[in-house]
C-alpha cells in the first residue's frame, strides 16, 4: 500500500527561506491574531526587505503599494510605489488576485500564492511564490497587507515580468490547518 502524504506538509518544505523568516517574523507578531501595522520594524527584517511589499487597501478588493523593495522594482523594470497591486499581474489573473486580496483582508486570511511569469524572448520562464499576510490598522481591522515575493531564478530579463496565478490558498488567521480557495 502506498504511503500517504499530507499536502499541508509538502507545501511547507516548497517554502522559499526568505518567506518562511518572513512569515515567522509576522507569526511573532500576530500572536495568534493579526499584528497591528504599528508593530512593524524594518529594521528586524533585515536583508529580506528587497522581498517585501507594503499595501495598502484601497476598496475592498484592491490595494496599493505603498513601499516595496527592489525586487518588485526589478521585476516591473520601474519604481513601483504608488502602483495598483494588480499592476504586477497578467490581465487574466486580476479577478482572481481581487478575490484573494479580498478574502485576505475580510477573513482575515494568510494568502500564499504560487506564481508564474510567462517565458518569451529574452525572459526566462520564472516561477515564483508570494505571500499575503494582513496587517491591523488604526481601527483594529485589517487595512493593509505584507507581501512577501521570493522567486525561483535571479535572471529576470526583459521587463516588466508580469506574474499568473496557477495556484493559490488562504488559510484563516488563527486556523490550526485547513485552508480556502478563494
Amino acid at each position: 500500500m502506498g504511503e500517504l502524504i499530507s499536502l499541508a506538509v509538502e507545501r511547507q518544505k516548497r517554502i522559499n527561506p526568505v518567506a518562511r523568516r518572513v512569515e515567522d517574523y509576522w507569526c511573532a507578531l500576530a500572536g495568534g491574531g493579526v499584528p497591528a501595522r504599528r508593530l512593524l520594524r524594518p529594521r528586524e527584517l533585515g536583508a529580506d526587505l528587497s522581498h517585501i511589499a507594503l499595501l495598502e487597501r484601497i476598496s475592498p478588493s484592491h490595494a496599493r503599494i505603498r513601499v516595496a523593495g527592489t525586487l518588485y522594482s526589478d521585476a516591473m523594470g520601474m519604481e513601483v510605489k504608488g502602483m495598483p497591486f494588480s499592476a504586477l499581474f497578467e490581465p487574466d489573473a486580476r479577478e482572481e488576485l481581487r478575490q484573494i486580496t479580498s478574502t485576505v483582508f475580510d477573513l482575515p486570511g494568510r494568502g500564499h500564492l504560487t506564481l508564474g511569469a510567462r517565458a518569451g524572448i529574452g525572459r526566462p520562464q520564472l516561477d515564483a511564490q508570494m505571500f499575503l499576510l494582513p496587517l491591523d490598522g488604526e481601527n483594529a481591522t485589517p487595512d493593509a497587507i505584507l507581501a512577501v515575493l521570493s522567486l525561483s531564478k535571479t535572471a529576470l530579463g526583459r521587463t516588466p515580468r508580469r506574474f499568473t496565478i496557477p495556484e493559490s490558498f488562504v488559510r484563516r488567521v488563527g486556523a490550526a490547518s485547513g485552508a480556502s480557495k478563494p
